[in-house]
């Protein structure tokens, strides 16, 4: 599913190559598309708005999968160090806009419309 992403942070300049800080893939079946979206950026959020293309969207419900530290990690001791929770998401006239927290991996359903 083409997916435009409207605005990008500046590259992060990583042993002499850029890289980009914000990645989004997309796909979909049947009536319904999946967004994933990364943050790399290890010390700022990042607002994004996504122009979609296509089927109107009825309905949106976004995750993100964060924590405090960049290496985080779930253990026994620490079962829920790193967990999904709900991400606010705004979608008007075909653009969704969000804020990606620090080193952040987010997931956008949307229900489509027949």
């Amino acid at each position: 599913v083409p997916v435009h992403l409207i605005e990008q942070p500046a590259p992060h300049l990583a042993n002499g190559e850029e890289l980009q800080l914000i990645s989004v893939s997309a796909s979909s079946r049947n009536d319904r598309a999946l967004i994933s979206i990364t943050n790399l950026d290890l010390d700022v959020e990042t607002t994004v708005q996504l122009g979609l293309r296509g089927r109107p969207v009825k309905d949106v419900r976004a995750r993100v999968l964060t924590a405090d530290k960049p290496h985080a990690h779930n253990s026994p001791e620490h079962p829920d160090a790193v967990v999904p929770v709900a991400l606010d998401v705004a979608h008007q006239d075909g653009v969704l806009t969000t804020t990606l927290p620090r080193h952040s991996f987010a997931t956008v359903e949307l229900q489509l419309a027949g």
